[in-house]
């Protein structure tokens, strides 16, 4: 370069990396020296620190622990100039097991003078000994800024920060090979808009709502702001609505940018007839006034115009950008038809510059119809991150959601992708929940619509699976093998196989199938079978009963209806436990059965345990979905003391009815559980044990019967409750509760009164509560639930059928077996095998723990 003029030398200036031309001379890029600025020496916030326990830092140490949102530093840096400055992070991101892969972007937010500038990126370094540099441009004023690196609440974190080095870099072509070098910004001072040749409806006419042309060198100021305009072969002058076309001003409300057009004088520009004809080519030209590295521009279309003509202009609008000296730099392809009604076109070049075939700027971002208002608030500055829909910013670049993530984009792009909660869907917009009866896994797996499982399906809380995990499995009854009478028959009709299994008339009579399974779990068992017109009933419609065995162990009494004749086959279900791989089903006569029946063959197939599993006790209301269960007292109906204490709680479920549910799990007391040791020890264990302890909510005494708590925090009149957390949610069939048996003082038995149980399903939705525990029953041993027979509610819609263990039943004793409970009557009662049934006329029962499956009746005299 040369000066010229009085300056005018005999040979011409080349300049040095980090030089410019400034016109006159070579000039420095950089004005300041760089500056570096210690992490260490920031202040700190939340539980960010200074560190030295990784080596390869620069300095006295590091700043480090920035794992939760608020974690940040802040630095001060104090330079001459104000403008656009290189700033080197030099930071490492090593190996937190939070991450699956160490490489994996690590986050951080940047505020810059305490507002928040942008979410910056770093790539895992593998190694928090491994160091490296990240460069970022930020804007600074003369004098004194702060630079904070901050954790917000969609930042990861997980870095350590050693320094950074600040340097003035001019915003020039020249000062910044970085950009020029990786292709994303075009060195250019002259914006040239026109229409290709071809593509659009042979108008050339342009008209424009706005235009903005911006440099991350000064990212917030319009470049094309206030500049002149030149149109060819002229610009309308019509006064309204083309009055400002001179103006490029940043806002949409004050006229538009129009070339001429036929209809009168100030629509020609002053040119004469014929001069502006649609035919004719057109263009609009820019000068910014100096040459700028250009990072992106946005084109707003026509708004006020009613006619769809206005906007159908924007069809084969193409920009050169030119340099100083008019050499085009880039050009872009042309808007094509497809998109020709759009509010707006935006080219952003920081993530690289795409190009078609023909060499053109290809990768435009568009703006919907109808997403910009023609308003004196518009803010082109929105637009400088213009992504898609289901794309973010990530501090360069649009850039593809990840799968099972979404972001709206446009106006609302965010530097990260939203994922739902589970159970929440997203709409196009925002996360929503599902309608009720359909799931959604959400997180990684976040889907724009629910899923609605059918029937014998479950959801496992990713998708829908299938409660029916084997194929249903067939076992005839004539392939067992046999014990006493029992034999393989076919007299009767209406079988399925080559025969069945009878003779099951006297006690011993047994038929023992071998099924193998791949599941351990709840089987589905059907059993079809015949029961009809034997002499020995009166009724040949009344119940028969068979024991049914499991692996050699006796399961329980199956009770059978009667079917007429012994060519009327049915039904009946029975849920049975089986284990992975072998085990024997065996159907066996004992003294208490009545037998008199004939099995076909069985059908087994396995089923979840869950709620969405047992459609038939749901449907029958013989079952409740719940994962919480909480104890408490009802507000009256006792003597206002509200301390709980119990000798044991026991919870089951059909699905596996030995299982106490209960068992170990984890207990929580309001306002606190004693931890008296002895007797209250082991008030977090329930055990199925009633010699170990007591569970006892906190009282006043000392600190220990309060649980810790200061004095008068476990007031007798203060509300308390247990909650268990079963670990996840069942379909309970009962509950028994055992009252404190170790006690000699009527009080510990009494305060029963009022005791009242809410099951809870995974959610804390209510499923049911239980009517209080009245004071006729409140010394009883215990309280037993059953709901197999149907949820009996009262008035109030509470569970009303407890079933109450009498006083002096129950032992203090590790022999204690809850599982005696599921099926507890009452006197004159008998168990028909789902229900407590009251005996019939002139025939009884003891009840109780001799419950039985028949009445008594006894012999004459």
């Amino acid at each position: 370069f040369s000066a010229g003029g009085a300056a005018t030398m005999t040979s011409c200036s080349t300049c040095t990396t980090d030089e410019y031309w400034d016109g006159q001379t070579c000039a420095t890029c950089l004005v300041n020296s760089t500056l570096r600025v210690q992490a260490e020496s920031g202040s700190y916030s939340e539980n960010a620190v200074t560190s030295d326990i990784h080596s390869g830092f620069d300095g006295t140490g590091f700043a480090a622990y920035f794992g939760d949102p608020g974690d940040a530093v802040q630095l001060n840096v104090n330079v001459a100039s104000a403008g656009t400055y290189n700033m080197v992070v030099r930071y490492a991101a090593g190996d937190i097991d939070y991450w699956a892969d160490n490489s994996v972007q690590r986050t951080i937010s940047l505020y810059l003078n305490g507002i928040k500038d942008r979410q910056l990126s770093f790539t895992g370094t593998g190694s928090f000994t491994t160091w490296a540099d990240q460069t970022a441009y930020i804007n600074l004023n003369a004098g004194d800024n702060t630079i904070e690196f901050r954790v917000d609440a969609d930042d990861t974190g997980y870095m350590n920060i050693d320094y950074i080095d600040a340097a003035f870099r001019s915003a020039l072509p020249e000062c910044r090979p970085e950009c020029t070098a990786s292709n994303t910004c075009i060195p250019a001072r002259y914006v040239r808009i026109y229409k290709s040749d071809s593509g659009h409806s042979s108008d050339y006419t342009i008209n424009l709502a706005e235009l903005a042309v911006w440099s991350s060198a000064d990212p917030d100021a319009n470049l094309a702001d206030g500049k002149d305009v030149t149109c060819s072969p002229a610009c309308s002058t019509l006064n309204p609505p083309h009055g400002n076309q001179f103006l490029v001003d940043g806002a949409i409300d004050s006229g538009v940018l129009h070339t001429c057009y036929e209809e009168d004088s100030d629509t020609r520009g002053g040119l004469a007839a014929d001069a502006c004809a649609s035919s004719i080519p057109k263009s609009v030209e820019i000068d910014l006034g100096q040459e700028y590295t250009i990072d992106g521009m946005l084109i707003v279309s026509r708004l006020d115009c009613s006619s769809p003509a206005c906007r159908e202009r924007a069809e084969g609008l193409m920009v050169d950008f030119m340099d100083a000296d008019r050499n085009v730099k880039l050009t872009t392809a042309p808007i094509t038809n497809a998109h020709r009604l759009n509010d707006g076109f935006i080219m952003d070049v920081q993530a690289g510059i795409q190009r078609n075939g023909e060499g053109e700027f290809d990768a435009w971002s568009y703006v919907p119809e109808g997403s910009i208002s023609q308003s004196s608030a518009f803010d082109w500055r929105t637009y400088r991150w213009w992504c898609a829909t289901d794309e973010y910013w990530d501090g360069s670049a649009c850039v593809t959601c990840p799968s099972g993530s979404f972001s709206v984009g446009g106006a609302a792009t965010l530097t990260s992708c939203t994922s739902c909660n589970a159970d929440e869907y997203w709409n196009g917009q925002t996360c929503e929940d599902c309608p009720s009866g359909s799931f959604s896994a959400g997180g990684a797996a976040t889907m724009t619509s629910c899923s609605t499982c059918t029937t014998d399906e479950y959801w496992d809380g990713q998708t829908c699976a299938t409660c029916l995990v084997n194929s249903t499995l067939r076992v005839q009854a004539e392939s067992g093998s046999y014990s006493e009478n029992a034999v393989t028959s076919d007299i009767h009709s209406g079988f399925d196989g080559t025969g069945f299994a009878a003779y099951f008339g006297d006690p011993g009579d047994a038929v023992q199938l071998n099924v193998n399974v791949a599941s351990a779990g709840t089987y589905n068992m059907v059993v079809r079978y015949a029961a009809g017109d034997i002499d020995y009933w009166a009724d040949n419609s009344v119940q028969r009963t068979i024991s049914l065995y499991l692996n050699g162990i006796k399961d329980r009494q199956l009770s059978f209806t009667g079917t007429g004749s012994f060519t009327t086959w049915a039904d009946q279900t029975a849920y049975i436990n089986l284990n992975a791989g072998d085990n024997t089903i065996e159907f066996r006569v004992d003294a208490d059965d009545t037998g008199y029946m004939n099995i076909d063959y069985i059908d087994a197939a396995f089923r979840s345990a869950l709620p969405e599993c047992r459609p038939e006790c749901t449907a029958s209301n013989t079952c409740i979905p719940a994962r919480y269960v909480r104890i408490y007292k009802s507000d009256s109906g006792h003597s206002s003391d509200y301390t709980i204490n119990l000798a044991e709680l026991a919870v089951w479920s059909s699905a596996d009815p030995d299982a106490n549910l209960a068992d170990g799990k984890d207990v929580t007391c309001s306002p606190a559980c004693s931890t008296l040791n002895p007797p209250h020890g082991n008030q977090f264990l329930v055990d199925g044990a009633i010699d170990s302890g007591v569970l006892h909510t906190c009282y006043e005494e000392d600190s220990d019967t309060r649980g810790g708590l200061a004095a008068d925090a476990c007031a007798s009149s203060i509300p308390k409750s247990v909650e268990i957390d079963l670990g996840q949610e069942y379909t309970i069939d009962g509950m028994l509760i055992v009252s404190r048996l170790d006690c000699s003082s009527p009080a510990c038995r009494e305060r029963a009164e009022g005791l009242m149980v809410d099951f809870m399903d995974a959610d804390r939705n209510v499923k049911l509560t239980t009517a209080p525990i009245t004071n006729a029953h409140r010394l009883n041993d215990g309280f037993i639930m059953d709901v197999q027979a149907g949820i009996q509610r009262n008035g109030e819609g509470e569970f009303d059928a407890w079933s109450y263990v009498p006083e002096g039943s129950i032992s203090q004793s590790s022999a204690f077996d809850w599982r005696t409970y599921r099926w507890w009557c009452a006197t004159d009662e008998y168990w028909d095998g789902s229900a407590c049934v009251t005996c019939p006329s002139g025939s009884f029962s003891v009840g109780g723990a001799a419950t039985l499956t028949s009445c008594t009746s006894c012999n004459a005299d």
